[in-house]
């Protein structure tokens, strides 16, 4: 956990110079693919709450293509996250990839404490070209794995750490998900026609995208299996090792478990409680 080493340093720093005296500590929450809020789409519409600090829903349009969101993007980072204030930013599936097109390719400076991921699809997903044709949203088109992985530097994040969660459904994993038919419908969510994933998966990307591999491929593991993205991309919310997943939460669900996990879920606190509270709140 990184956020009240944040916070206590945001503090202290607001003591030390009058000018940050009257800083403010923003949540910034950036949703998936085809969104256009945080609170629209599928997957829960949960925002995080947390005791003097201001969330916000990031409401930018994730239809069209990255670089045009990851612009949109840049407004809400200028508005929010310079001056003094403190930023913690929420990113969830292609959430990530704008925001990382975003840092690949900027000079700005923005105050970003970290950005704490569920399901990341920065490095793509199989299924991109049918969620594109199920919701006629061009930005998932975009989300291939080749095609996302070449549209910036993943190794670069301006020094911003990314805290990663990556959901496991049991049974995408399974050779069930490979069969053709109504099972793989249901299991995929529905956008599945001909593409099946291959590893462990949430449903929608596999470990190479959420676990921030650097190259695609099948792994078995969250972390252990091969090389990933620098230094920025890897960070784990506890030590690295095998079994440091979204535990088996599907792809919508995981994506307020890192709310759960940074305390902003009222009544909720701990991995294990945290994961279960985000089981239940399925899909909308």
């Amino acid at each position: 956990m990184t956020k009240a080493w944040w916070l206590a340093a945001a503090v202290g720093a607001a003591v030390a110079s009058p000018k940050l005296a009257s800083a403010a500590v923003y949540d910034l929450h950036v949703a998936g693919v085809c969104s256009q809020s945080w609170t629209d789409g599928k997957g829960s519409a949960a925002i995080g709450a947390w005791a003097n600090e201001t969330s916000v829903d990031v409401k930018i349009d994730l239809r069209g293509s990255i670089s045009q969101a990851a612009a949109n993007l840049a407004g809400y980072l200028d508005q929010y996250c310079g001056d003094g204030n403190l930023c913690h930013v929420y990113a969830y599936s292609a959430g990530e990839a704008v925001l990382g097109y975003l840092l690949a390719n900027t000079t700005s400076t923005w105050n970003l404490a970290a950005v704490y991921v569920g399901g990341g699809a920065a490095g793509g997903s199989r299924l991109a070209g049918d969620i594109a044709a199920a919701l006629t949203c061009s930005l998932a088109s975009q989300l291939t794995e080749s095609g996302v992985r070449a549209a910036y530097n993943h190794n670069v994040t301006g020094g911003v750490t990314m805290y990663r969660l990556g959901g496991r459904d049991e049974l995408a994993e399974t050779a069930a998900a490979c069969v053709a038919g109504t099972i793989l419908k249901w299991i995929t969510f529905g956008f599945v026609n001909d593409h099946c994933l291959q590893g462990k998966n949430d449903g929608v990307v596999e470990y190479h995208s959420s676990a921030a591999y650097s190259t695609a491929g099948v792994y078995a593991d969250f972390w252990d299996s091969g090389s990933h993205w620098g230094s920025g991309y890897q960070r784990s919310y506890v030590t690295p090792s095998a079994a440091d997943e979204g535990r088996p939460l599907n792809h919508y669900e995981i994506k307020v478990l890192p709310l759960c996990l940074e305390g902003g879920i009222a009544g909720v606190s701990g991995l294990d409680a945290c994961v279960t509270w985000a089981d239940s709140t399925h899909w909308q």
